[in-house]
């Protein structure tokens, strides 16, 4: 798959989001345009904050700590870094069991934008918001780059 082809996917995917029925592009633009027009949709994507500080922890893993040391099924969690901790943070190591399929696949939601990557060797559009599973190393990896969350079984 081209560059072009790959950054009209891109396109499709935002417009998707935005409800836009047609694409903004024409069948012949360059790249250096396409990445324009991705700059200018992604400039009208809605910021989505789901945090309540600066700590990164969402409302919804409050609401699962709150009273109760287990992680509610289907909690968003999501990787943070040790530096962005407050200075008087406890990490306890108990681990938590993240959604997964039978075929030991995780499962991941996208966060601010759509998300395109190669799972068993098949591409997978994720669209912001949504989720699917995928193999655990990518998954890990788009966690790891703040692109999406696993999930809590």
């Amino acid at each position: 798959m081209s560059q072009v082809e790959t950054l009209k996917k891109h396109i499709d995917g935002l417009c998707e989001e935005l409800g836009i029925q047609t694409p903004p592009y024409k069948s012949n633009a360059t790249v250096k345009e396409l990445q324009k027009i991705i700059d200018d949709l992604e400039a009208q994507l809605p910021e989505e904050d789901d945090s309540d500080d600066e700590t990164g922890v969402s409302a919804d893993n409050e609401a699962a700590d709150a009273g109760d040391d287990d992680i509610a099924s289907g909690t968003e969690i999501s990787a943070v870094s040790e530096s962005d901790l407050p200075d008087d943070a406890v990490v306890e190591d108990k681990g938590v069991e993240v959604s997964a399929n039978s075929s030991g696949d995780i499962e991941i939601k996208a966060h601010k934008y759509t998300i395109e990557l190669v799972s068993h060797g098949e591409r997978v559009k994720i669209v912001k918001g949504k989720s699917a599973f995928v193999e655990e190393k990518v998954a890990v990896k788009v966690v790891d780059d703040g692109h999406a969350s696993f999930f809590s079984k």
